[in-house]
């Protein structure tokens, strides 16, 4: 399945950082509108690169903006991944999780 790795080990790679606008530019250049919550949880994601889950996400984004639904995160996360701008992670079978980075790593 496109967009899904196997994962034992954490990632080696250390956290990316962006700005806004290129955040927003890499969205649009895959097709997606640059909406704030695909900014917040791509930015997120790029920060962490703990492979978080869904649940992680969703608490650390709602703190900064109340306002996001569950829905929307997963919304947003699936929107991420079909672009390929990021990826899921199977770490745990009962558990998915994201990458940020979607490049070939460790």
């Amino acid at each position: 399945v496109t967009g899904v790795q196997t994962c034992a080990l954490p990632i080696l790679t250390g956290p990316i950082t962006k700005s806004v606008q290129e955040i927003a530019a890499a969205l649009t250049e895959k097709g997606l509108r640059p909406t704030q919550q695909r900014i917040a949880i791509y930015d997120y994601l790029l920060r962490h690169p703990t492979h978080p889950t869904v649940d992680t996400i969703y608490r650390a984004v709602l703190e900064r903006f109340p306002t996001f639904s569950r829905t929307t995160i997963y919304n947003s996360l699936h929107a991420l991944v079909d672009a390929g701008l990021i990826r899921t992670v199977t770490i745990d079978p009962e558990e998915q999780r994201f990458d940020g980075n979607a490049a070939d790593h460790a």
